[in-house]
């Protein structure tokens, strides 16, 4: 009894500590499973947070670089201005039309400027933009430090993101243009510049898609030279939570981009369903420790041999799960970044047959996968790229390496389009190859763009011809390949004559399209091989190769004229145009590209002297005549101030009574080499160099300081002074004539200035306002030579005229010619009817004086009353009292 009892009793505590051992291994499990599992929770987010920050690098980073390329690719437009602008000498054509085509290339544009000198002078579009036309960059204290730093630098800087005076935010991309000075230096010509709307960069950068994708950015301003940063473009105000950084390289600068997902680097759905794992995983170990306890203690070792075994099981099967779910992961981003790419993706298996392609892959080609899978790339092959390279590439990929270049290809359509593609091979484990990966990037907007390029670097935009660049590289080549083999060709150098009148009278647009349809022509006339080339202006250039003789050429250069003696029918105006041409002949006149333009160019002028519309070949004699012209030209420069000049005056008499009424002031050049010059020759010469304005302003003073000399000595007598075109254009011919006469108190009335009909036709506007300022100060007004050029009576009206000078054209064969009599006669009627005085020039016989007096001419002037002579000598005629033949 007290052994069963005793029995009993150890049986109960023996009970009571297993089940308190139980207990305390159920808890234990419990709170060991728990604790593992925060642990692996723990860990898990750590990994997911540095997992998602990886992901958001590789965005950033391609983000950036999207930014980068789209800037890069609205700053291209002022790199494509400055080589149009130094091509063309800095001379501004059809800005409008190109500047809106570029904008349209390149997208992202928010307007193109040019700004000479600093000063903003083209704007594309102008609609909204017109008010910053004028405004000087350079003056500009608030933006001008990016402005003098890209002219220090030569390079393109950017500036702001700013505020627009015309509204709106951007950034301005200026760069700097350079062209050659007359001295060979490279002078600041002013700016190319391109404002791009920061709402429409980040746009088309597709930062406004990450942030529909649930990421908050923010884009950040530092400029080199200062530490100062500016936020210009954030999702919401509020700070990023622990932010990706992404430095972007910018001119003069960086941009820093923040990138970080909007909820957060916590995934709270995550959290929650992980804890819950955790939790029901401990409640399931301790109820299997609880159950597992229960056994006899016998079988407690094995219980707790088998539960260790659980145990590492259970690790095992934890690490297992967590690497499938990262292979799964893994799995899944690269599908989407496949899926998702901006480039076409196709496999193919080891024998080229096509398994996969993405969507991109449908956009570029227009083929669906249905169409291609099991078939190879060859249904994109087009002919175009060389069997060479097909070779090189299957050889580079079959051998394990990656192959990368461009091919050209055919769409689905039969559209070839340009491709930039990198194949790899894919390998298993052992090495061998099972599958080729192909990554393609359609450029052919780049190709196009680069195409355009070129053909603007090297041709002129207006007629599609060469340009001057293009025809002096071809010329170096004709003269190097021509100098081996020893044979010969011609440069033709052609220049339209007058061409300036239709730009004048016409406008340029008529002007421009004259230029393309005798380009047209000229084109048609040349051969396969020879170089038609635009030099700029009216100006044309011809290399014609394989020219046998000199007679050749002038059948060719024969054939150029005629062809445009045709008129040309160009918006409602028939145009005629005749062209001077310049011939030289290699090797027989010079053997160097640059002496035959020489040579081209002194034929071109002796063919202008010898009238226009005819060719001329280049002589040793020309080259002579051209260095006269030089050096005649280089005595000319300060001639006035050497007082080599000297003024004469011939008399002009009263047809009937004889007493001189008036003188015209005539320049002679008297130089200490070459004697006595006449004006035929230094005059068209002081023309074309512009030297005229100050020679003319020397006439004008020193002919107003002989009337002075007159008044004063009691004889008041009016002066002529011949206008030139270029004085009468250039400067402020009013202010000075106003200025000469207060500072030598002479009277209006006795200074006349004479101008000739092209004068008069060629700026109207401009010529009404000066003639009309002369007028108001009691100016005398003469239109020289009437009846020699545009002969066009409406100025005679419009204008305040006061005298007509009939030529001595007309006035020479008065008496034996019917003709001239009938123009002479019906000048003075003319004339008369209006109320204006009329001048006969050139009168040397009685019989042209007795005929003009007969018909009521006022005035007369020639040599049979007297030759030009020095003022003092007009005033001895005056002094003695006899009047001159009347």
């Amino acid at each position: 009894m007290n052994g069963l009892v005793t029995a009993l009793m150890g049986h109960t505590r023996s009970e009571a500590a297993l089940q308190f051992r139980l207990r305390m291994f159920t808890a234990l499990s419990f709170i060991l499973s728990l604790a593992l599992g925060m642990a692996f929770y723990v860990l898990y987010s750590q990994f997911h947070v540095v997992r998602q920050q990886k992901e958001v690098e590789i965005i950033a980073a391609n983000q950036g670089a999207a930014l980068r390329e789209q800037l890069n690719h609205c700053l291209a437009a002022t790199y494509a201005l400055a080589a149009i602008l130094r091509e063309s000498d800095g001379a501004i054509r059809n800005f409008d039309v190109l500047a809106a085509e570029m904008i349209q290339m390149y997208g992202g544009i928010d307007s193109l400027q040019l700004a000479k000198d600093g000063v903003v002078s083209h704007v594309v579009p102008i609609s909204g933009n017109a008010q910053i036309i004028g405004h000087d960059l350079l003056k500009d204290p608030e933006r001008n430090k990016e402005a003098l730093h890209a002219i220090r630098t030569r390079r393109l800087t950017l500036a702001g993101p700013l505020d627009l005076r015309q509204g709106g935010r951007a950034i301005i991309g200026r760069l700097p243009v350079f062209l050659h000075g007359e001295n060979g230096n490279e002078q600041f010509w002013g700016f190319a510049t391109a404002v791009i709307s920061v709402p429409e960069l980040i746009g088309l950068s597709g930062l406004r898609e990450l942030a529909r994708s649930g990421y908050d950015y923010e884009l950040v301003h530092v400029r080199s030279d200062a530490d100062e940063r500016q936020i210009f473009a954030r999702t919401g105000n509020a700070a990023l939570d622990d932010p990706v950084i992404t430095t972007i390289d910018v001119p003069n600068g960086k941009w820093i981009l923040n990138l970080a997902p909007a909820d957060g680097w916590w995934e709270p759905a995550l959290s929650w369903l992980a804890a819950a794992a955790v939790l029901l995983a401990s409640v399931l170990v301790s109820l299997f420790t609880h159950a597992t306890f229960k056994q006899p203690l016998l079988l407690r070792r094995e219980v707790a041999e088998r539960t260790q075994d659980l145990a590492q099981a259970n690790r095992t099967l934890t690490n297992e799960i967590a690497e499938r779910e990262r292979t799964e992961e893994n799995l899944r981003k690269l599908s989407r970044a496949v899926e998702q790419s901006a480039n076409a993706v196709v496999i193919t298996d080891r024998e080229g047959i096509i398994e996969y392609v993405n969507p991109w892959f449908t956009r570029i080609t227009g083929y669906t996968p249905q169409e291609v899978l099991g078939k190879t790339p060859r249904v994109l092959k087009s002919g175009e790229t060389h069997p060479e390279t097909y070779k090189r590439l299957w050889e580079t990929i079959t051998t394990g390496k990656e192959w990368t270049g461009e091919l050209h290809n055919t769409k689905k359509n039969g559209e070839l389009y340009w491709c930039l593609e990198v194949i790899s091979p894919l390998k298993d484990d052992d090495g061998n190859i099972t599958h080729f990966v192909a990554v393609t990037e359609d450029i052919s907007e780049r190709k196009q763009t680069e195409q355009t390029i070129r053909h603007l670097a090297f041709h002129d935009p207006l007629t599609g011809l060469p340009n001057r660049r293009l025809f002096n590289d071809r010329l170096q080549q004709a003269t190097a390949r021509r100098h081996r083999k020893d044979n010969a060709f011609a440069l033709m150098l052609l220049d339209l004559d007058r061409f300036k009148t239709v730009n004048d009278t016409l406008g340029h647009d008529i002007g421009d399209a004259l230029l393309k349809a005798v380009a047209a022509r000229l084109l048609g006339c040349t051969r396969e091989g020879d170089t038609l080339a635009r030099m700029g202006g009216d100006e044309f250039a011809l290399i014609a190769l394989e020219v046998g003789q000199p007679e050749d050429m002038a059948r060719m250069a024969k054939k150029l004229i005629d062809v445009l003696k045709e008129p040309f029918v160009l918006s409602g105006h028939e145009l005629y145009v005749t062209t001077s041409m310049g011939v030289t002949l290699y090797p027989n006149d010079a053997t160097d590209a640059d002496a035959l333009v020489k040579n081209a160019d002194i034929a071109l002028y002796r063919a202008k002297d010898l009238g226009r519309n005819n060719f001329q070949f280049f002589t040793g004699d020309m080259n002579a005549a051209m260095m006269q012209r030089l050096r005649l030209e280089s005595a000319m420069r300060g001639a006035s101030e050497r007082n080599e000049f000297m003024l004469q005056y011939q008399p002009q008499v009263d047809a009937t009574s004889g007493v001189i009424h008036g003188t015209e002031a005539l320049i002679r050049w008297r130089h200490p080499e070459y004697g006595m010059i006449s004006p035929g020759q230094f005059i068209p010469l002081a023309e074309e160099t512009g030297m005229i304005v100050q020679i003319g302003e020397w006439i004008l003073r020193t002919a107003c300081t002989q009337a002075k000399a007159w008044q004063q000595a009691g004889r008041p007598m009016r002066v002529a002074v011949n206008l030139s075109a270029r004085q009468f254009h250039q400067g402020d011919l009013a202010e000075t004539v106003a200025h000469i006469l207060k500072e030598l108190d002479l009277p209006a009335e006795l200074l006349e200035v004479e101008l000739t009909e092209g004068i008069l036709m060629e700026d109207t506007a401009q010529t009404t306002a000066v003639l009309v300022k002369l007028h108001e100060m009691g100016v005398q007004i003469s239109i020289d030579d009437f009846g020699t050029g545009y002969s066009s009576l409406s100025y005679l009206k419009r204008l305040p005229i006061q005298i007509l000078k009939i030529d001595q054209t007309f006035v020479r064969d008065i008496h034996t010619d019917s003709d001239d009599r009938a123009i002479v006669t019906a000048v003075i009627a003319l004339a008369h009817s209006m109320k204006l005085k009329v001048v006969a020039e050139g009168v040397e016989t009685p019989e042209q004086q007795a005929f003009l007096k007969e018909h009521a001419c006022d005035m007369m002037q020639g040599y049979l009353f007297s030759r030009p002579v020095s003022g003092d000598e007009v005033l001895a005629l005056m002094a003695s009292g006899v009047p001159l033949p009347a």
